[in-house]
């Protein structure tokens, strides 16, 4: 299971082999040859520190300039840029005729440091040094390509906050294949090659060595306590072994688990095992029936169903290095292997496919230098089915990506988080994890819809399983405890309803909205949440037709000169057994709440009426729990089956709808609702926060949490 791309494996091993021959040893000092050789001997097993070691263990052997340039590159792959940088200027200056190979580190140390101008001069100088070799020409014009790039990219507005996972997780060894848990929020599970590992330190041949050696990797958990990532723990003894063990995935429903398992990265099994977590288990792991092979060149597949895999190959017949392939199973047998194309597949490699819920949206890895910043890459393509192709893949770019390699790149349920793994320079070792945070939510992880099956078999990447699909969040990374909460007045949002006939349905209060219109201009600070409850024999007839009334009563506020951002929208059916249930009534409820916390609504809004079947639901703060989502009328077989009072239904800018129930004042009474959901069938309820009425984001919760306590306990489950 190839961890470096073809094209940066040949390089370091070219460069290591070339440079490695050069044997103008100090003759005629005792003990010298015998120590350079073995500082050459480290060298050529990546044993940086130990060759560093001996280059410094004497003033003779560190001022060898052949030893001062293996130092400097040592440091380099170390992570200590600044003291590699430090002797490479001081060999520039030294040496009459300097090593060709300073001006490249010195190229890939600005290059790490998004100094892109830098860095191309340095290429540019190693070019005019190094004659004729074609193979490194090209690779050093890529590197100038991936610099252009990146100067390119450098000033795109960043969507995301980047995060190391920490010391704990993260060794100076490598760590990568991150997978979220998907029974347990807070743990994570993931893969490293570290001392200490099954099997110990081995050559080649599979004998112990542990001064030239290799550890294999293992696969380990992490749990997230109070937003520190701790409890590094090896998996169990019958999944890692003496051999390989990477994590590749779990199912969707976390009952299996996908890992490979082989004496190299080039030999070896995909393996299915049952997923427990116990430590009585018993061996459960096989191979999995799919007709993938290490051995042929598959590499980092993606389980996306039972029926449907995606994955890298250097398979004959592709567009360049590794290429991306979808596999899927059709009445029971698995179909040959399909190329995604040349939209998405280049000349160099692609690799770590990720398909998000969505079914269109895939996320991959591609060292390919007409796109890439350096190295692999997290680029992102929409299948346009109207057109059969895949959009051209966009580059992420920073801070998710960097001059390094990123890949493993997983978006967590929650929508609004990603982890990957990325050998950039700033980490503790070869490769390290990171967690990258969204200032909103990614629209391609709504699932699709969770009944009708709108999927045909021209569809790529389709996913065959006809199921109630829900969404879940995974917990995001924890928060430490804010201050303790001062003693604050509590607003509670302020209604004034209106009500009408639903066969007048379209024929809005214009009035008695103008009126608060004129209010809400007046006063910038306060918001408005619009609800719009319908009494009906069957509450889910004509959800549609309140769906556009509630976005019309929304676009005339917008049309009065009120943003779009301060308002809000909910549709809440009416479930009560007399009354107005046979009189298909809509009413109306403008809830006006202020925009920031401590801050109260002035009198101005104030109404003392009230509707009663809102007392639930104008809480200041309370939590939900949402069980569906879907842009099509197929939420309401869920939504029957579910209705309750505090049913709730809102869509997002994406165009989904969201199906809520429960409405609690207590993080704990809200846990206890979920798990009654989950124990129902609803695997992938979640907790949603909501603030004066309104679905509330992380960032928004951390904002109130001292206006409202409870929160904290909502935080403290990330």
């Amino acid at each position: 299971m190839t961890n470096i791309p073809l094209t940066v494996m040949k390089h370091i091993y070219l460069f290591t082999a070339c440079f490695l021959l050069i044997s103008p040893f100090a003759e005629g000092q005792t003990g010298t040859f015998d120590k350079n050789a073995d500082i050459r001997l480290y060298f050529r097993f990546e044993k940086y520190e130990e060759a560093l070691s001996l280059i410094n263990s004497s003033r003779r052997y560190a001022q060898d300039t052949e030893n001062m340039l293996l130092a400097a590159i040592a440091y380099y792959h170390l992570n200590e840029l600044d003291k590699s940088e430090v002797l490479l200027k001081e060999l520039l200056e030294k040496q009459k005729n300097p090593f060709p190979e300073a001006w490249l580190f010195l190229g890939k140390i600005y290059h790490h440091k998004h100094q892109f101008t830098e860095a191309s001069e340095f290429y540019r100088q190693y070019l005019r040094n190094i004659g004729n070799n074609l193979f490194e020409r090209s690779y050093t014009w890529n590197l100038i390509r991936s610099c252009a790039n990146g100067l390119q990219l450098q000033y795109r507005e960043a969507d995301a906050f980047v995060e190391n996972l920490g010391s704990e997780v993260n060794t100076k060894s490598d760590e990568f294949c991150p997978r979220p848990s998907p029974n347990f929020g807070p743990r994570l599970y993931f893969s490293s090659v570290r001392p200490g590992n099954m099997g110990g330190a081995k050559n080649q041949y599979g004998i112990s060595d542990p001064t030239l050696g290799f550890y294999k990797s293992d696969m380990f958990s992490a749990i997230n306590k109070n937003g520190v990532w701790t409890e590094v723990t090896p998996m169990h003894y019958l999944l890692n072994s003496p051999n390989h063990d990477i994590l590749l995935g779990f199912d969707k429903n976390g009952q299996k688990m996908y890992y490979f398992q082989g004496n190299s990265m080039a030999e070896g099994n995909f393996m299915e095992d049952i997923f427990r977590r116990d430590e009585n288990r018993s061996y459960n792991s096989f191979p999995i029936s799919i007709p993938l092979s290490i051995n042929n060149g598959d590499d980092t597949p993606q389980f996306v169903s039972d029926n449907l895999v995606l994955f890298a190959s250097n398979r004959d017949g592709g567009f360049g290095g590794y290429d991306l392939y979808k596999m899927e199973k059709k009445e029971g047998k698995w179909q040959e292997a399909v190329n995604l194309g040349p939209n998405i597949n280049s000349p160099a490699d692609e690799r770590s496919p990720f398909l998000c819920r969505d079914g269109i949206t895939l996320y991959f890895s591609s060292n390919d230098s007409e796109k890439s910043i350096g190295g692999l890459d997290i680029f992102k393509s929409t299948y346009i089915e109207s057109i059969d192709n895949w959009t051209p893949p966009q580059n992420l770019g920073m801070p998710i990506n960097s001059a390094g390699d990123e890949e493993h790149y997983y978006i967590n349920d929650d929508g609004f988080s990603a982890f990957f793994s990325s050998s950039r320079k700033d980490g503790f070792g070869q490769r390290d994890i990171y967690i990258a945070f969204f200032s909103n939510f990614l629209p391609e992880m709504e699932y699709p819809d969770p009944v009708a099956n709108t999927l045909t078999p021209s569809k790529p990447l389709e996913d065959t399983q006809n199921q109630i699909i829900t969404d879940k969040p995974i917990q995001q990374k924890p928060n430490p405890l804010p201050p303790a909460p001062s003693q604050q007045t509590v607003t509670t949002p302020q209604s004034n309803p209106f009500s009408w006939h639903l066969a007048d349905r379209f024929l809005l209060p214009e009035k008695d909205l103008a009126f608060w219109q004129v209010k809400m201009i007046a006063y910038p600070e306060i918001n408005l949440l619009l609800s719009l409850e319908y009494d009906h024999p069957n509450p889910a007839n004509d959800l549609s037709d309140f769906v556009a009334m509630a976005e019309e009563i929304q676009r005339s506020f917008v049309a009065a000169g009120i943003g779009a951002e301060r308002l809000s929208y909910r549709i809440i059916p009416n479930t009560s057994q007399g009354g107005n249930a046979a009189k298909g009534l809509a009413h109306l409820q403008c809830s006006f709440f202020p925009k920031n916390p401590g801050k109260t609504v002035p009198e101005a809004f104030v109404n003392p009426e009230e509707s009663a079947p809102y007392a639930s639901l104008k809480l200041p703060f309370m939590y939900k729990v949402q069980i569906a989502s879907s842009k099509s009328a197929g939420i309401l077989q869920i939504m029957e089956k579910y209705l309750d009072k505090h049913t709730t239904i809102e869509k997002n800018k994406t165009g989904f709808l969201r199906l809520t129930i429960g409405a609690f004042d207590n993080y704990s009474d809200a846990q206890r609702y979920k798990q009654e959901m989950v124990d129902k069938g609803i695997r992938d309820a979640y907790i949603v926060p909501f603030i004066f009425g309104v679905r509330a984001e992380k960032q928004r919760v951390e904002l109130f949490s001292q206006q409202f306590p409870d929160f904290l306990h909502y935080l403290n489950a990330f």
